[in-house]
């Protein structure tokens, strides 16, 4: 995470004390905001053909009718919710606690997906990995980044751990396949999207501090030239 240079003598305590509780510097935070509200945006473009090609897919199966029918109240609601909260966010400020909290239940929701058709054999599995993908590149360095990797191994050991054909059994071929395809393309087309929109605030950040850099360096250098410059009579 990019954190903001100082040369106050109280900055590196103060810096230190917001690492100890998790929480990003300045700096950081603007970052996250920039990531966060980029992210979410995007999201529910890059969702909702996913939604929309396994909910197909599951009609096609010959899996029972309540869990054709929960699987699609599953992916309609949290589809709705990624466009109410892109919807959300073009008036207000993304924080870190939001965004982090949105990634989080994005695992646990796509993780009770994974539950209702199959647990580690259903074909929703690739999804889980994307928000802890995103999380991770946007938090590195704070302590929100390895939570959200605990709670993906946790969403995995409890989807192991599942009894096999409970509460219905995994749905079957022909379109299990195919549903791999499209979660899979949605996962990589998210942790696409995240990771180039980190990597690109970190660049522009960087390009700033460099500029800073460069005409903090010149003012020094203006002013060192003139107070030595000999005055005329």
């Amino acid at each position: 995470m990019i954190t903001p240079a100082s040369t106050s003598t109280t900055a590196p305590a103060a810096s230190a004390a917001r690492r100890d509780v998790g929480a990003p510097t300045p700096g950081a935070a603007a970052l996250v905001r920039e990531v966060g509200g980029r992210f979410l945006r995007a999201r529910p473009w890059i969702v909702l053909p996913v939604a929309i090609t396994n909910a197909a897919l599951t009609a096609a199966t010959a899996a029972p009718l309540a869990q054709r029918r929960a699987l699609a109240a599953a992916i309609g609601l949290a589809l709705a919710l990624f466009v109410a909260e892109a919807w959300w966010c073009r008036a207000h400020a993304i924080g870190a606690r939001w965004l982090a909290t949105s990634l989080a239940l994005t695992v646990v929701a796509l993780a009770v997906g994974c539950g209702l058709s199959g647990g580690l054999a259903s074909p929703l599995v690739p999804l889980v990995l994307a928000p802890v993908v995103v999380g991770v590149a946007a938090f590195a360095g704070s302590r929100i980044a390895p939570r959200l990797a605990a709670l993906l191994a946790v969403a995995l050991v409890a989807l192991a751990l599942v009894p096999r054909g409970w509460p219905w059994p995994p749905l079957g071929a022909p379109a299990v396949p195919w549903m791999y395809v499209a979660s899979s393309a949605g996962a990589v087309a998210l942790a696409y999207v995240g990771v180039t929109t980190v990597v690109a605030a970190h660049a522009r950040a960087a390009a700033v501090l460099d500029r800073l850099r460069v005409a903090t360096a010149a003012s020094g250098f203006l002013s060192s030239w003139a107070t030595r410059a000999p005055i005329a009579s």
